[in-house]
């Protein structure tokens, strides 16, 4: 990372590889050492300060060199100056953020969470290495956990590199060789005796091996390059990695130089690789779990084919459960909830039950007819909102919380609405940006100083079409009750949209559009209800206290047009 002759560097990682260690050495080398001017770009603002507060404020005050460099009165979390330069923190979300900013180095941590664009200046990338333009010795770096394959930054800058892996030698033959998951074996009924096979002698390689092998390894490109107008693949390479020219004897230098490297060369004790074997056993049956190890454990993109999803699949799958056959809940639900899109002329709820593993009961679906500012149409939602669910182990569930879309026209009523109900519905929106986090912090930049979330809808779209798609019961699976409120026509609507491909600022994504322009609420609902289950995270291992059948009466529920849920919730 002070190599001069590479101008750019780019590090394909997994966790637990030290890897913000090094960025952190990097800055105090340049505070210290070689002074210049720093721009570290966060994938958002919250993630600058935090780093700022965990990392950087840390070392400043333990490191002896360091010691004060910084001026105190020019410290604050996002901007520090010292003699010869100045470090600017900045959040990759940030609309202004990179203005006014001449860097020689720029940090670009984990890219792949980064946004598409930042709204009117566009890529963030693009900005950033804007601010290094003026300085001749320029140095970029950029390092992630990648994400998914074909649309991951990390990944596509690696790709353009020389492609440097840490190779290690066999410690029964000898053989150099790259650590890789196709060589990692282990019995399934014992992921302790986890162990790697040499690709040369098929030896067994134990964890005891682990030091010496790494201890002994090195950095080698394995990109075919051109020197002395020959192209040629690697065989030989200098102390850095570097491939060496069999024509001129000398490495060859890209400019760009790229690492991969994941947690089996770790040394940290969670990085053992029994450790690691347990955890694939735990997570390879859940393709949402089974990215997470795949990105942040092995390091790599996830491949992941095109989501379909066919209305008669899941009208075909439905069950018998639920109030309206049995007056029960499934005996799987722990928490209820609730979502509400607006319509010019009507509110459409849905309501779902959420058990261990966010396992999940479509529960009903109702339409209340009238515009959405009208009191008689949102009192018939209330009345639906207090609505008590029998549980199988002997008490009665509330709703505990709703979302609810303000968007369109009848925005400012529908806030008012919120905020009158503001201790149980919760206002919501969908984002346009194609690759936001599913949950944000919210904004309170409205009269009633209310929390709105603003959702990264796409995000959620393909999150939820996945669990439509598991085909077993069991953590993320989605049942729907066989009820006239669950017929074709809502699983029609389940399967409006589709994914469409489409590149922005030179890197593919995929979109979620209805090009067939039907409806799609049933759709939107089930999103809704993924989002507020994610913000609130309520506790699913456990059933919560319930109202108990001796203290419900359903004579006086019924007769009742004033109790609410959150009176319950109070009491």
């Amino acid at each position: 990372m002070c190599d001069s002759d590479e101008e750019r560097i780019s590090v394909q990682k997994s966790m637990r590889v030290g890897y913000t260690k090094m960025v952190n050495l990097v800055i105090g080398y340049h505070m210290a050492a070689d002074p210049c001017s720093i721009l570290v770009v966060q994938p958002t603002i919250p993630d600058a300060e935090g780093y700022s507060k965990d990392e950087l404020a840390p070392m400043l005050e333990d490191v002896p060199a360091l010691s004060g460099k910084v001026a105190r009165e020019d410290d604050t979390l996002t901007k520090k100056r010292y003699a010869g330069g100045t470090l600017t923190l900045v959040g990759a979300n940030t609309e202004t953020g990179f203005r006014r900013i001449t860097v020689r180095v720029v940090i670009l941590d984990e890219v792949s969470a980064y946004p598409v664009d930042t709204g009117t200046d566009g890529d963030p990338v693009r900005q950033a290495e804007g601010r290094s333009f003026s300085a001749f010795n320029r140095k970029i770096i950029a390092g992630s956990t990648p994400n998914r394959f074909g649309f991951c930054r990390i990944n596509k800058s690696f790709l353009a590199s020389d492609q440097r892996h840490f190779f290690v030698p066999c410690p029964h033959c000898k053989h150099m060789h790259v650590l890789e998951w196709k060589n990692f074996k282990y019995p399934s009924q014992n992921p302790e005796k986890a162990h790697f096979v040499c690709p040369s002698c098929r030896k067994e390689i134990t964890e005891k091996y682990k030091q010496s092998m790494t201890d002994a390894g090195e950095w080698r490109s394995v990109k075919p390059f051109t020197c002395c107008e020959t192209e040629q693949e690697p065989s030989r390479w200098d102390d850095r990695g570097r491939p060496i020219c069999k024509e001129c004897d000398t490495p060859y230098i890209s400019g760009h130089a790229g690492f991969h490297i994941w947690a089996a060369y770790s040394d940290l004790p969670n990085a053992r690789w029994g450790k690691l074997a347990s955890y694939y056993e735990d997570v390879k049956d859940n393709p949402e779990e089974k990215q997470v190890f795949i990105n942040t454990i092995l390091g790599e993109t996830y491949r992941d084919d095109a989501v379909t999803l066919e209305s008669h699949n899941f009208y075909e799958r439905r069950e018998e459960y639920g109030d309206e056959h049995d007056g029960k809940l499934p005996e799987g639900v722990h928490v209820i909830l609730a979502s509400v899109d607006t319509q010019d002329d009507r509110l459409e709820l849905c309501v779902a039950g959420f058990g261990v593993k966010e396992e999940t009961w479509l529960l009903n679906k109702q339409i209340f007819h009238g515009r959405p500012d009208d009191e008689s149409t949102q009192d018939q939602l209330l009345r639906a909102l207090s609505k008590l669910y029998s549980h199988p182990a002997g008490f009665h569930l509330p709703i505990s919380m709703c979302a609810l879309d303000v968007q369109g026209h009848f925005y400012t009523d529908m806030m008012l609405f919120c905020a009158k109900h503001s201790d149980f519905i919760i206002p919501i929106r969908g984002g346009n940006k194609v690759n936001a986090p599913a949950v944000t912090p919210p904004s309170r930049n409205n009269m009633h100083k209310i929390p709105l979330y603003t959702l990264g809808v796409n995000n959620i779209k393909t999150r939820l079409a996945k669990r439509l798609n598991y085909k077993y019961p069991g953590g993320g699976y989605i049942h729907f009750p066989i009820s006239n409120e669950f017929e074709i026509d809502y699983f029609e609507q389940l399967t409006s949209e589709t994914v469409v491909r489409e590149e922005v600022n030179g890197i593919p994504y995929e979109r979620w559009q209805n090009l067939r322009k039907a409806r799609n609420e049933a759709w939107d609902l089930l999103v809704y209800l993924l989002a507020l289950l994610w913000l609130i995270n309520p506790d699913l291992s456990e059933l919560p206290e319930g109202i108990s059948d001796d203290e419900f009466d359903d004579e006086e529920y019924d007769q009742s047009d004033d109790y609410h849920v959150s009176e319950w919730m109070n009491s």
